[in-house]
């Protein structure tokens, strides 16, 4: 059986698959490490370094609304893959060779849509296989390993740049054109909610309303602070102990890990459960930061959120994995949402950039603290819902 309008064979397909998620998850990663970088060092007056990154965030929206209503026929993705990965290359090489910053903004436009190119090959795969294939829980963390070990500790980044960023783009191009090549067919034009095939990682308002779920809104908008600030907590923890110097494979393990090693538990737990133990991995995060003052429970609070945002992302993936072949078809892109939450995640990014600019590592302090609230507001609601349904149950009971 093959999913209809895709001609590519089954045979091979589920390592196809796999090692296209695992290429865009370390697209993904890289973008935050390489860019936020690269703007601490060339672009600092632009929100602190922010700049490519906000730029690059609005890239992606813009191509996924493109994307959505005209999908690329493969020759076109193709021929898209190519553009980018090239241009992604030349303006990586061209860094530290006069205009660094129109470089690095031009690198900035072209791996976001080199990434969104990737997610549309992901996605064909994904949809040429006769039935529904794993959450994508051990790419994400092989692609975070990749992203890792490509760019090293940010500190290194700065003398080893060029060819790395080079080498990466050229890798990376020539593995999405093999992927994309045995991909025959025309990419689904909808999306599903995900950090790729079309979704950004931003809570609807109306999903606001159900205040149970507070702590797992909160943990997914946990990632946008951690990896917008990972350059920066670098440099900070640049004169701390040894430890500290591993700050960029701290964070990357704490957001993957804990969804590989827990894939069982997230698939039998329940809903409520579930936001019980991130709003306590939240509060947790809270309390670090007034146990610990100063980085060392900076870097607790956001190892600590780094885990609950990893259970909030992996939870509702494998719960689908059960799901019927019709319940995985993707839904429509509701006109310019992809956009609007990449605006609203590129203004997030920059307002974070200028306060980390004026009030240092007090400013994600603040910003952990806010999570840790909605979480434990999320909680206590949970808690006094449960309380009246009691006292109700008990009141109704016959006497």
């Amino acid at each position: 059986m093959r999913a209809a309008g895709l001609d590519a064979p089954p045979a091979g397909a589920a390592w196809r698959l796999a090692t296209a998620r695992t290429l865009a998850w370390a697209l993904l990663f890289g973008g935050w490490i390489v860019l936020g970088t690269l703007g601490r060092q060339h672009l600092p007056t632009w929100a602190a370094g922010q700049a490519p990154v906000a730029l690059w965030l609005v890239t992606l929206g813009a191509t996924l609304v493109g994307s959505a209503r005209r999908p690329p026929t493969p020759r076109a993705l193709r021929t898209v893959l190519a553009g980018a990965g090239l241009g992604l290359a030349v303006a990586l090489a061209a860094i530290g060779r006069g205009g660094a910053g129109a470089a690095v903004m031009s690198a900035a436009v072209c791996w976001g849509v080199l990434l969104v190119a990737v997610s549309l090959a992901v996605r064909s795969l994904r949809f040429a296989q006769p039935g529904l294939p794993p959450a994508p829980l051990l790419p994400a963390a092989t692609g975070a390993g990749v992203a890792w070990l490509g760019t090293g500790e940010l500190p290194g980044l700065h003398e080893r740049l060029d060819a790395i960023g080079l080498a990466l783009a050229v890798a990376a191009l020539a593995v999405a054109l093999l992927l994309a090549a045995r991909a025959t067919g025309r990419a689904p034009g909808g999306c599903r909610a995900a950090l790729f095939d079309c979704s950004l990682a931003l809570p609807s308002l109306s999903a606001w309303r159900r205040s149970g779920d507070w702590p797992l809104h909160a943990a997914a908008l946990a990632m946008l602070p951690m990896m917008a600030a990972l350059p920066a907590m670098v440099d900070w923890c640049a004169v701390s102990p040894p430890w500290f110097g591993a700050a960029t494979a701290w964070h990357l393990a704490a957001m993957v890990l804990p969804a590989v090693t827990l894939r069982a538990w997230l698939q039998r737990v329940a809903r409520r459960r579930l936001n019980g133990v991130v709003a306590v991995l939240l509060l947790a995060g809270g309390l670090a930061l007034l146990g610990w003052p100063g980085l060392y429970g900076l870097m607790l609070a956001a190892v600590l959120h780094a885990l609950a945002w990893s259970l909030a992302w992996a939870a509702p993936m494998v719960s689908r994995e059960r799901a019927p072949r019709a319940a995985a078809q993707p839904a429509r892109l509701q006109g310019l949402a992809p956009l609007g939450a990449a605006l609203s995640m590129a203004a997030a990014v920059l307002a974070l950039g200028i306060a980390i600019d004026r009030f240092g590592p007090q400013a994600l302090m603040a910003v952990h603290a806010a999570l840790a609230v909605v979480g434990s507001a999320g909680l206590l609601m949970m808690s006094a819902t449960s309380r009246r349904a009691a006292m109700v149950e008990t009141t109704e009971a016959p006497s």
